[in-house]
């Protein structure tokens, strides 16, 4: 018989507890810190643009889809997986770009 044992508890440490060596006391919790500014440009910065980027490519699905529904496989003699190929030309360059 398998003995059914709860998990553990996570050790859990105060955020006032950890410890910095940019800070002159050592705590990372100080206003206007070396790691509030990271953060403050990863949010200004960093999600804005990754933002923009999740709408380029929405707006390139749905533009593809609409495409296809109005003509764009005949026009273009598009047959089996071409038009696959075509839909993953820009994933390709947004996985290029994101490195």
């Amino acid at each position: 018989m398998a003995s059914t044992t709860k998990p553990s508890n996570p050790i859990m440490i105060p955020f006032k507890d950890l410890k910095s060596p940019e800070s002159p006391d050592g705590t990372i919790d100080q206003p206007g810190g070396r790691l509030n500014q990271v953060r403050r440009k990863v949010d200004w910065i960093l999600l804005p643009l990754l933002g923009f980027c999740y709408i380029l490519q929405f707006l390139d699905k749905q533009t593809l889809s609409y495409a296809s529904l109005l003509g764009m496989l005949q026009d273009n003699n598009l047959h089996g997986s071409q038009f696959s190929w075509t839909a993953s030309i820009f994933y390709f360059g947004y996985a290029i770009c994101e490195l």
